[in-house]
C-alpha cells in the first residue's frame, strides 16, 4: 500500500450540504455462542449521518471518525480501491 505524505485535517466552519441519510442496521453477536450483545436493528439502529453528533461527543472523537473516514476518502480518489 501507498504511503500518505503531507497528510493533514483542517477545521472548517460548519455548513449546510445536501447530504444522504444511510440507516445502518446489524446484530453485535458473541462468535464463539452467537449470543446477541448488542441489537442496533429497528428503533436502535444507526442512522447517519443524524446520530454524528450522539455518537462522537468531543472533538477528539469526532476528529479521530473523520481521520479514519479521510483515508478511505483518500484511497478511493487516488483510484487505490
Amino acid at each position: 500500500m501507498p504511503d500518505l505524505q503531507n497528510f493533514s485535517i483542517t477545521n472548517l466552519s460548519a455548513t449546510n450540504v445536501n447530504m444522504p441519510r444511510f440507516r445502518i442496521e446489524c446484530q453485535v453477536c458473541d462468535s464463539q455462542t452467537g449470543e446477541v450483545l448488542v441489537d442496533l436493528t429497528g428503533a436502535s439502529a444507526i442512522v447517519f449521518p443524524h446520530d454524528m453528533p450522539a455518537l462522537f461527543t468531543t472533538t477528539e472523537e469526532r476528529r479521530e471518525f473523520v481521520r479514519d473516514l479521510a483515508h478511505v476518502l483518500v484511497r478511493k480518489k487516488a483510484g487505490l480501491e
